[in-house]
């Protein structure tokens, strides 16, 4: 902050008191040379006024190096507030490795707030290079799998409702196969969907208990892959409660796609794949051009996201169109549109809030 304008100036014309975005508490004044920075003696994040994250941490420091990332990420309603009064800030990624910390820069007033941890992950400088085997490792991995892996997308908050569910998803597996079978059948009865069922009215809270019910291993792997992979952005950038709420509401989404597609017949729906193609559809419009790993015709490639998830969507249709059986296609359809529409609202909301 410049000497000028801090907020223990004895001018009638001081500025207001600066606070924390993580804490909310008001940030105190520590002398760094001929500065004057904004620091919170909670958690040691601290508030660079332009040019003082350069001055004091080098050239690699600058936002503006940082803004010209394609992975920068606009203000959105839950993000970290500017503590000169701005409002939501935007997130810049410092490099490209997964491990590269992210900051907060203010679109008004360009200054940049830095936590902690990034501040000592800046001060220690870039990670070391991957090793080959590390490198081998992961393409024989997605050679054999076919599965994207995101380049880097960090999260600023702990997925705990990302987390907690894909532990209920395993615990409910396990329970399952543990189980007499006469009661794993009654169980699965309960939670699956059954649109010829649900056509007449009866198990309506299946629409989201079918979540819970995976056929075998491999159903619940792939499904936890894409959830966690996923699953972290989302929630962090809708915020906790209204990510759960969203998830409920791509889970129905699937099911009605799926319900309305087969029609009134007797056979089960079980997984959570409608919800994560939620996730999926949402990952989409937040993060488009975020670069994931992937491995076509034995070529490493690193493609958009947006261009990932729309041969991914794609292939859904495709699918369901091929009449290829025991996946519920139309399920993953009815979720992604759910996350689309659902993300898109997210993103309206913060073009609002940042104006």
């Amino acid at each position: 902050m410049q000497p000028s304008a801090h907020p223990a100036s004895t001018s009638t014309n001081a500025a207001p008191p600066r606070y924390c975005p993580q804490c909310a508490v008001p940030l105190v004044v520590e002398r760094v040379g001929n500065l004057e920075l904004d620091r919170c003696a909670g958690c040691a994040g601290v508030f660079f006024d332009p040019g003082e994250a350069t001055a004091v941490l080098g050239p690699a420091a600058d936002p503006e190096v940082w803004g010209r990332d394609p992975r920068v990420q606009p203000p959105f309603p839950g993000a970290p507030r500017c503590p000169a009064g701005h409002g939501p800030m935007w997130r810049l990624p410092t490099g490209a490795a997964p491990t590269s910390p992210s900051v907060h820069a203010c679109g008004q007033c360009r200054g940049a707030w830095i936590d902690a941890a990034a501040l000592q992950a800046l001060r220690d400088g870039p990670p070391p290079a991957e090793s080959g085997a590390l490198v081998a490792g992961r393409y024989v991995f997605q050679l054999l799998s076919a599965l994207p892996l995101e380049v880097s997308n960090p999260v600023q908050r702990r997925p705990w409702v990302t987390w907690s569910l894909a532990a209920s998803m395993v615990v409910a597996f396990a329970a399952l196969r543990v189980v007499p079978a006469d009661t794993k059948s009654r169980w699965e009865a309960m939670w699956m969907v059954f649109p010829s069922e649900l056509l007449h009215g009866y198990g309506l809270l299946t629409v989201i208990t079918h979540a819970w019910v995976h056929l075998n291993l491999l159903h619940l792997l792939g499904n936890l892959y894409f959830f966690l992979t996923f699953g972290d952005n989302v929630e962090d950038r809708f915020g906790r409660l209204r990510y759960a709420l969203f998830l409920a509401v791509a889970a129905v989404a699937g099911a009605a796609f799926e319900v309305a597609a087969r029609g009134d017949v007797t056979v089960g729906v079980g997984g959570a794949s409608g919800a994560i193609a939620g996730v999926l559809g949402a990952y989409m419009v937040l993060f488009p051009k975020t670069r994931l790993r992937v491995v076509f015709l034995f070529v490493p490639l690193k493609v958009p996201a947006a261009v990932y998830l729309v041969v991914w969507a794609g292939l859904q249709v495709f699918g369901y169109l091929k009449h290829t059986p025991g996946v519920a296609w139309l399920a993953h359809v009815g979720g992604f549109i759910a996350g689309v529409v659902a993300a898109g609202a997210v993103r309206l909301t913060a073009g609002r809030v940042a104006r």
